[in-house]
């Protein structure tokens, strides 16, 4: 009887230790899930450098997950390809593609398992690429891939880009690796559709702002050419005026003057005294070129 009850007493400890481990296990894993969007949640402080956004978000999921290599692909609206637009490998300070920087990978809608992703808007995780037809080895592509892990950055039932998650061996994600990696392309994509408004307002600003100066500029032109032409009226004002002045004093003194050369002409035919005369004739030739330059006022 003590036999009985010592035997059941350790298939109790037995049970009781299991379902500890897996609780234990369980509140690892929710830990570790809270942490993870805890540290997605802290690039809010990057909307506005969206390489540099992307580029925390990879190196988050390769700190929480088993993959080696993480890259984001973006979907080009013009075209609807997949076009890589950062990538990191566990080490790495990470790399950035596109203009001016490394020539991107490009994939088309359906195109490979990121192309099927974006296409279905589905995750899809392989165990092993080599057996997996869904998978295309990249031209581009330096590092074997063997197990891979892709889910969709969803935007309003529409698939803005795909996160990509890469091991060099086969069947190294685990469930939890699957869950994090959705976990994280759920925030991700929330926060790169802020940051691509962000972008888009930014754009649109600096577009207004150089609208905005080349009509301040064209105002300020007008401005100064208002105001040289408000001038050249003041001055031709002025020197109407001026004109219209001494054209008055030229006719009030040539009134005065007038007499003068009258008289003194007179004068000299009446007067037979030479000195006389020859003082006539001085004021006479004063007066008319007086005359003369109250003429050309």
């Amino acid at each position: 009887m003590g036999g009985g009850i010592s035997g059941e007493t350790n298939m109790e400890n037995s049970i009781l230790q299991g379902l500890s481990g897996e609780v234990k296990l369980r509140y690892e894993e929710v830990l570790s899930q809270l942490c993870l969007i805890g540290r997605i949640n802290e690039q809010v402080a990057l909307l506005e450098d969206m390489p540099r956004l992307c580029l925390s978000i990879v190196g988050a999921v390769i700190d929480f997950t088993s993959a080696e290599n993480c890259s984001i692909m973006l979907n080009d609206p013009d075209t609807g390809n997949l076009e890589i637009f950062v990538a990191k490998g566990k080490g790495d300070g990470g790399s950035f593609f596109g203009p001016d920087k490394l020539p991107a990978t490009i994939l088309s809608t359906g195109e490979g398992v990121a192309g099927l992703v974006a296409e279905r808007g589905q995750m899809i995780s392989i165990d092993d690429c080599e057996s997996d037809n869904r998978f295309i080895t990249l031209q581009s592509a330096s590092k074997k891939v063997n197990s891979i892990i892709s889910a969709p950055l969803l935007s309003e039932d529409s698939v803005m880009g795909v996160i990509n998650c890469s091991h060099s061996e086969k069947g190294r994600f685990r469930e939890i690796d699957k869950q994090n990696v959705a976990l994280v392309a759920d925030h991700a994509a929330t926060l790169l559709q802020t940051a691509a408004c962000m972008q888009e307002q930014n754009s649109r600003h600096s577009e207004l702002k150089q609208q905005l100066d080349g009509k301040t500029q064209a105002l300020s032109a007008a401005e100064k050419k208002l105001a040289e032409m408000q001038k050249q009226l003041f001055r031709s004002e002025k020197f109407a005026t001026l004109g219209e002045l001494l054209a008055g004093v030229a006719h009030e003194l040539n009134n005065r003057v007038a007499p003068i050369l009258i008289y003194s002409q007179m004068l000299q035919q009446s007067i037979a005294g030479e000195k006389d005369e020859k003082r006539l004739h001085i004021i006479e030739e004063s007066a008319m070129g007086a005359k003369a330059i109250l003429e050309t006022l």
